[in-house]
This record gives C-alpha cells, sequence and structure tokens, in this order.
C-alpha cells in the first residue's frame, strides 16, 4: 500500500511573505484544526494530545508513526535546533520521522541537517496549500471544540441520527438530533 506523504514540498524552499501573512489571520487553533483534516484526508489518524514535549501531532497510517512539532508555525524562519531537537524526538519515540512546520522558510543548516534524517521540512508555500485549500470544509466537517472530523451517529435504541465528534468519549460534542 502507498502511504500518503505528510509532509507535501514546494519547489522552491524560500517563501514568499505573501504566505507568510495569508496564514498570520489564522489563530493557533484554527491553524491546528486545519492541519489536522488536511492530514486526515490524505488517510492519516491524527493524536493531537500526543503527551510529548514539543510533539503537537501524531499522524498514524499503516506501521507509521510520524511526531509534527508545529510549536513555531508562525516563525518566518526555522534554524537547526528546531531540527535537531525533532530528531531527537523520532529517535527517543522509534517513529517513522518527523515534521516540521512552518509558515515561512528554513534555514540553510536546518535544510541541511533534515537531510537523510528522517525529518521533513514542511515551508509556507506547501503549509498554505494544506490549510487554507478549503476552509468552507472545515467549518462544515470539523468538530468546533476539539477539530476532529464530524461523523453521523445513532442513538442506541431509539434511532435518532446525529452528528457527533469522531474522537468520542474524548469529546461529547453533538448537533442536529433529529428523529
Amino acid at each position: 500500500m502507498d502511504t500518503p506523504n505528510p509532509a507535501p514540498t514546494s519547489a522552491d524552499p524560500s517563501v514568499d511573505r505573501r504566505f507568510v501573512a495569508r496564514l498570520s489571520v489564522l489563530t493557533d487553533r484554527d491553524f491546528e484544526q486545519r492541519l489536522v483534516l488536511a492530514y486526515e484526508a490524505l488517510g492519516y489518524t491524527v493524536d493531537c494530545e500526543t503527551g510529548h514535549d514539543g510533539i503537537n501531532l501524531m499522524l498514524q497510517v499503516a506501521d507509521q508513526v510520524w511526531l509534527v512539532r508545529t510549536r513555531e508555525w508562525r516563525s518566518p524562519s526555522i534554524d537547526v535546533e528546531s531540527v535537531r531537537e525533532l530528531i531527537a524526538e523520532v529517535n527517543r519515540n522509534e517513529a517513522t520521522g518527523g515534521i516540521v512546520v512552518c509558515a515561512g522558510t528554513f534555514t540553510e543548516a536546518a535544510r541541511l541537517r533534515a537531510r537523510g534524517s528522517g525529518v521533513r521540512l514542511l515551508n509556507g508555500v506547501a503549509l498554505s496549500g494544506m490549510v487554507l485549500e478549503s476552509p468552507r470544509k472545515m467549518d462544515q466537517e470539523s468538530c468546533p471544540r476539539c477539530g476532529s472530523s464530524l461523523i453521523e451517529r445513532i442513538t442506541e435504541g431509539v434511532s435518532r441520527r446525529f452528528r457527533g465528534c469522531s474522537s468520542h468519549p474524548a469529546c461529547q460534542y453533538t448537533e442536529g438530533a433529529a428523529a
């Protein structure tokens, strides 16, 4: 089975400031929700409660586990230290790899350190395409409490249909209970 690429690449590693500006209108919560939806659309199961220092998301597909660091996503440039820290987390957790997310770009040292390490760099060009492409989909299909997908559910016994959060029972959000 081919697994989706967790970090789309941009042809140009240097990023135009307009991408940073487009992303800067998002709150941290909106940004993370949109990123979760983008990875779910690619076929990943996304865990937002990783329990790992410096890791914001954990992606899983088949037997692969990817650790995602979004802590500095608003930064116009990420240096080599962020890449080193993620490489250490990937190794410590025996993950498939890691992804450093940045609305801007990465220094040359960061790009060189990531090369061949299992850590991918997601810059503003690729990132804006992932999180800004379909904001309506996020508004209609994601839980306003935690950002997970909303799915159709049926209550036991009375057969009432409603939409509820896919991360139930951790999140109890529901909407539109109908007979």
